[in-house]
């Protein structure tokens, strides 16, 4: 890797905040990269990553669970993520979360390693502890009033009520998981009043004092008033519903407790993690929690009830938190507005400290509009790393396609060259040589330069396949044409090993559409790989033949010493041989059944391998029914050009 993408890979791992490593299951060597010393808290120059070294300082409660679980993984090479507690540096006051993510690779010398991706989450887990702390709290203010609080999932089914719920209403807990509010009813729900409450919870929208009253299974009626809002993840997609129920019987026999519960409520409101604020009718804020007034802590006068959206709009303006309205207040302003008046799916907002917002808005029933909004600027670094790393993927990628194209040529001009005055000395045109020696090592020059040549060809052409860069040059010509010419371009080798070469063409297969040089190209290098992997006197067989669909199979098949059955997809990867035969391991580098693959796909075909050991492989492209040009088809051919 060049310097510069060494450092473009550097600075993406310090923007994103991961680190990675790798761990050779063989050899044992752990290589750990520098961001990673950095997140584990160790000096790159005296600390030695060994697995010793890095479980030692895993925490005691961590440290059992994650090596059974990671010994599981390794036994099936499964894919997996770990969370953990980590003494960074080895000082146990300093006690971090880590998050790292395994893969499993084998190097160039066949080896398993163990691929990883390490980032503190330590902030991410307060927030969570934050969270559940918070739901716990939200859990004592229920118990302690007479609502409660319950949440859906996104079927509409209950997945969470408070305890005292079942203190209320006289049923337990468990009649309401998994069950959908038409199914907890308790009352009639065809009416006007249940149909306009299904119908919100069916289209996603917040509600407010739906009341009704349901007959426990006590008998007794409960008077009940419940409100819920949407809950939605970072892309927008909804993920169910919170809210509160509460009894109007206590309501209306305590009406004192009323201020209480609305403190409550507040409080709960409060707890969570997430920017909240509520807007009436008339774009007034009603309520809004912490979090919100700490974003807005420039402007908190603007976070008092009462205050008028637009005039908050109008704060956050002047003091210019948001660099895309620089320069354009007026036309940011118009466009804040109508989001907020007409609100749709959620938006994404850019501080002008580098924080990134989602901002999330929903008009209710009344025209009152609820604002919640969450930190996503983690989220939005993630991403930016992932775009480096994919353009420096892509870059290398061209960059190796140019070289590849420019080598090409620069090796092809000389090469074509040596073959040409090799062929001039080995056929003797300007005289016999005085040695025949000469003329053999002519021959030899020309053989050795013409397989170098193919060489190179091969490369250029595996590289073209993987960009996508070639192009069909179709038309329709005989198949059995092309096959004889295949054919006379490999007899010499088949004859000097004294194999067998048969052919069989179904009557049916005359003509079929495709770049005829590239099919001869499949063709020759499936005929050279039999040839070549077929003992002396043996033989090898090509079978073109229509299958009951119209696909057309065209076969070459060889009594060689067959491939083992896990050997099969390995072939089939470049550069990979896979064949232990001292015989013939000197020649090509494992581009041949590659390519042909790659230029049955680009077809819209299918190479198949079957084979036997000791029996021998049967190499099979299939190519889509639309290539074949039936004889009513040539018909039509025929005649269209006088008609």
């Amino acid at each position: 890797m060049s310097d510069f993408l060494e450092r473009v890979r550097k600075n993406a791992e310090r923007v994103g905040g991961v680190g990675y490593w790798s761990w050779n299951l063989v050899s044992d060597e752990i290589y750990w990269s520098e961001e990673c010393f950095k997140i584990y808290g160790r000096d790159l120059k005296t600390w030695v990553p060994t697995a010793d070294n890095y479980h030692r300082d895993i925490m005691d409660e961590d440290r059992a669970r994650i090596f059974e679980f990671s010994q599981k993984k390794n036994a099936k090479q499964e894919p997996y993520t770990l969370e953990y507690r980590y003494f960074k540096g080895s000082e146990r006051e300093n006690v971090i979360w880590v998050s790292t993510d395994c893969d499993y690779i084998k190097n160039d010398h066949d080896e398993m390693c163990i691929l990883g991706v390490s980032r503190d989450i330590t902030a991410q887990k307060k927030i969570e502890l934050d969270l559940q702390e918070s739901k716990n709290r939200i859990e004592v203010f229920a118990d302690a009033a007479s609502d409660w609080f319950w949440e859906m999932d996104e079927n509409l089914r209950f997945t969470y009520m408070s305890e005292n719920a079942a203190e209320v209403v006289g049923v337990p807990i468990s009649y309401f998981m998994g069950k959908t509010r038409r199914e907890v009813a308790g009352e009639l729900v065809e009416n006007k009043k249940w149909r306009k409450h299904l119908d919100d919870l069916d289209a996603h929208r917040p509600f407010r004092d739906f009341r009704f009253v349901r007959k426990g299974h006590d008998g007794r009626r409960q008077y009940v008033t419940t409100s819920g809002i949407p809950l939605y993840d970072d892309f927008g997609k909804f993920k169910g519903y919170a809210g509160a129920s509460s009894s109007l019987v206590d309501k209306m026999a305590e009406p004192e407790k009323a201020h209480l519960s609305r403190e409550q409520l507040a409080a709960a409101v409060n707890a969570l993690s997430e920017l909240f604020a509520l807007w009436d009718s008339q774009d007034r804020l009603i309520v809004c929690n912490d979090q919100f007034r700490k974003m807005n802590q420039a402007i908190i006068e603007t976070t008092e009830p009462g205050t008028r959206f637009e005039d908050h709009v109008r704060a956050i303006l002047a003091h210019g938190f948001y660099p895309d309205a620089v320069g354009r207040e007026e036309a940011w302003f118009e466009e804040r507005m109508e989001r907020h008046r007409n609100p749709g799916a959620p938006f994404e907002i850019i501080r002008q400290d580098g924080q990134w917002i989602l901002v999330k808005e929903q008009k209710l029933a009344d025209g009152s509009i609820i604002l919640i909004s969450r930190d996503i600027t983690e989220r939005k670094k993630n991403e930016a790393a992932l775009r480096i790393a994919k353009q420096n993927a892509e870059f290398a990628n061209r960059a190796k396609s140019e070289f590849l194209a420019h080598m090409s040529h620069e090796l092809r001009t000389p090469l074509n060259a040596i073959i040409g005055f090799s062929q001039i000395c080995e056929s003797e045109l300007f005289g016999k040589q005085s040695h025949r020696k000469y003329v053999e090592y002519a021959t030899d020059i020309r053989s050795a330069s013409t397989l170098l040549l193919d060489l190179i060809s091969d490369v250029l052409d595996i590289s073209k396949l993987e960009d996508g860069e070639y192009q069909l040059d179709e038309s329709i010509f005989p198949i059995k044409k092309s096959l004889q010419s295949c054919l006379t371009m490999v007899k010499g080798r088949a004859a000097s090993k004294q194999i067998k070469i048969r052919i069989a063409v179904d009557p049916e297969v005359h003509l079929i559409q495709a770049d005829e040089r590239l099919i001869k190209q499949i063709i020759l290098n499936l005929l050279s790989n039999a040839i070549k992997f077929t003992a002396k006197d043996g033989v090898v067989s090509i079978d073109v033949r229509l299958l009951d669909d119209r696909t057309l199979d065209l076969s070459v098949q060889d009594n060689g010493a067959g491939i083992e059955e896990h050997d099969i997809n390995k072939i089939l990867e470049p550069y990979i041989q896979v064949r232990d035969n001292p015989a013939v391991a000197h020649e090509g580098v494992g581009l041949g059944l590659p390519i042909v693959k790659g230029l049955t796909e680009l077809h819209g075909g299918e190479l198949r391998i079957d084979s036997e050991i000791g029996s021998g492989t049967k190499m099979t492209v299939r190519l889509p029914a639309h290539r074949v040009v039936l004889s009513e088809q040539t018909e039509v051919l025929v005649k269209r050009p006088g008609a």
